[in-house]
């Protein structure tokens, strides 16, 4: 939960930044990259359940499925 709390505060953060630099003259074109990273960010968003409901149905592998633990392969074996 912390982890979705601290997306959501970096979201108001980067388009405070967006606005700020905006404001001092900065040329828009120069800005893609902050952009970039809002639109990732507010796609992880939209993508979590949370706070869209609709977005568990669109997803390609079950919630459960993603909490499984890492298995290391040991490739050392001939």
């Amino acid at each position: 939960i912390r982890d979705r709390y601290q997306r959501r505060v970096h979201g108001v953060e980067l388009v405070d930044r967006e606005a700020d630099l905006l404001n001092r003259g900065r040329k828009e074109g120069s800005l893609s990259g902050l952009r970039q990273r809002m639109s990732n960010l507010f796609l992880q968003f939209c993508e979590t359940p949370e706070f869209n409901p609709e977005a568990i149905n669109h997803q390609r592998v079950p919630l459960e499925f993603t909490t499984r633990p890492l298995v290391k392969l040991d490739n050392t074996k001939k």
